[in-house]
């Protein structure tokens, strides 16, 4: 019964990916570098599973597909927030939640994505993005694109799972990034 449940919700989880989120993929166009960070909560450790090869496996991705990783962790970056709880002695159910984050200004009838514009080019800004701009006195960092995938494994197989569930909502993030900025 759990597993017939489980699977509604992973099947739930990828329809609605392909459905109606046209903004998600549009909030990607320009970008061209940001870092990446793995949050990881777990009940106890799981061998095989650590932020730090996390993060090595999908900079690596992201490299091969021309992206760049700044240096420094400024700028807009992608999430990926792996939860793990144990289920029972054997077994172990997940999360895992990749976002891309930005900064963004919001007004009451605005929301506009800002990107890096140098002052030369301010005055090529159409009026109501150069008011905003002159009046940003900080910076919010939102969400714009985010898609995740609930799981359960045995504990002999977790490893195997998060690094599944990691690499396919990589690779989606990619073909939506890649949509909105095509090699030319």
């Amino acid at each position: 019964m759990a597993r017939a449940i489980f699977t509604i919700v992973v099947l739930a989880t990828s329809f609605i990916s392909l459905w109606g989120l046209d903004e998600d993929v549009r909030s990607l166009e320009g970008i061209a570098q940001f870092y990446v960070t793995v949050a990881l909560q777990i009940d106890e450790p799981v061998s095989g599973i650590s932020e730090g090869s996390v993060r090595n496996e999908v900079e690596l991705r992201l490299r091969q597909t021309g992206i760049t990783i700044p240096e420094q962790n400024v700028g807009p970056f992608l999430l990926v927030h792996i939860f793990i709880n144990k289920w029972d002695e054997y077994s172990f159910y997940f999360t895992v939640n990749v976002s891309f984050y930005q900064y963004v200004l919001r007004s009451k009838d605005l929301f506009l994505v800002i990107r890096d514009v140098a002052e030369d080019q301010l005055d090529s800004l159409p009026i109501p993005m150069r008011l905003f701009s002159a009046s940003l006195d900080h910076n919010i960092t939102a969400r714009t694109w985010s898609n995740l995938i609930l799981g359960a494994a045995g504990s002999l197989r977790i490893a195997d799972g998060i690094d599944k569930a990691v690499d396919q909502l990589v690779t989606g993030f990619l073909n939506d990034y890649l949509t909105a900025n095509p090699k030319r």
